[in-house]
C-alpha cells in the first residue's frame, strides 16, 4: 500500500485531533476498520509532529503538521476545518510570517477612553494589516453580524492609526504607513467585502495576501505619516 492509502488516512487522524492532542489507537482502528500498521507508518513519516506511544497517537504540533501537509499534496479546504480556535489564530500568524510579514499578537490599547484589542497586526515594509480572526463556522444568516463586525473593526483601525508608529515600533522604518483592515474567517466561502473590510476565508488567505493590491480600490485604507520633531 502506497501514499494514496496514507493520504486517505490523514483527514481521519486530524478529525480525532480536533478536540484532543491524542487518541486511543485501538479504538481508532475499530472505528474506521483500518490496519494498525498504517498509523505506525503515518507516525514514522511525520515523526517530527506525531508520536505513537503506549497505544496512543499523539500530535506534538498540529499547526506545524498541517503546514507540512499543505506543502505536499493537500489543499487548505481539506485540512483547515480541523483547526481549533487557538490553532486557527496561530495558523493565521504562521502563514503571514511565511509570507514575509512581521506579526504582532494581541495588541491592546486605549483611545478616547475606550479599550481596544486587535488579534494580529501584520507588517511588511510600509504596509500593515489590522486583523480580526473570526471562528465562524457558517455565514448563512450572518449578514447583520458581518456588517456589525466590519463596522467595529473599522473603529479599531481608526483608533489604532493614531498609535500605529508607537505600537509597531521597530517593525516600521518608513515614514508613511498604509493600514488595511482584514477579517479572516474560519468559514469556507468566497472572498467578500463589507463596509470596505475584506472578509477572507482562511483557506484563501495566502492567495489574497499575495494579490491584495488588486483590491486596493475597494478596501478601506488609512494612510498615516510619522511625526518628526525638527529643531529650529
Amino acid at each position: 500500500m502506497g501514499w494514496d492509502v496514507l493520504r486517505a488516512l490523514v483527514p481521519l487522524v486530524l478529525r480525532e485531533f480536533r478536540e484532543e492532542s491524542k487518541f486511543d489507537v485501538e479504538k481508532f482502528v475499530r472505528k474506521y476498520g483500518i490496519e494498525r500498521d498504517l498509523l505506525l507508518r503515518l507516525s514514522r513519516r511525520y515523526s517530527d509532529f506525531l508520536l505513537l506511544e503506549n497505544n496512543f497517537l499523539i500530535v506534538k504540533d498540529k499547526v506545524s503538521l498541517i503546514l507540512r501537509l499543505l506543502s505536499e499534496s493537500f489543499s487548505p479546504e481539506e485540512l483547515l476545518r480541523y483547526l481549533s480556535w487557538s490553532e486557527f489564530e496561530e495558523y493565521t500568524e504562521r502563514v503571514l510570517e511565511k509570507l514575509g510579514f512581521n506579526v504582532v499578537k494581541k495588541v491592546t490599547f486605549s483611545s478616547q477612553g475606550k479599550r481596544f484589542e486587535i488579534d494580529l497586526v501584520a507588517i511588511r515594509g510600509g504596509t500593515a494589516f489590522v486583523i480580526e480572526c473570526k471562528y465562524w463556522k457558517r455565514l448563512r444568516g450572518r449578514g447583520a453580524s458581518l456588517a456589525k463586525s466590519a463596522k467595529r473593526h473599522l473603529e479599531r483601525v481608526e483608533a489604532f492609526k493614531n498609535l500605529a508608529f508607537k505600537i509597531l515600533g521597530p517593525y516600521v522604518h518608513e515614514d508613511t504607513l498604509r493600514i488595511y483592515p482584514l477579517l479572516v474567517s474560519f468559514y469556507e466561502s468566497d472572498l467578500g467585502f463589507v463596509e470596505g473590510v475584506p472578509i477572507v476565508p482562511i483557506s484563501k488567505l495566502v492567495a489574497f495576501m499575495k494579490r491584495f493590491y488588486l483590491y486596493d480600490h475597494v478596501i478601506a485604507t488609512i494612510t498615516v505619516k510619522r511625526c518628526r520633531l525638527h529643531n529650529g
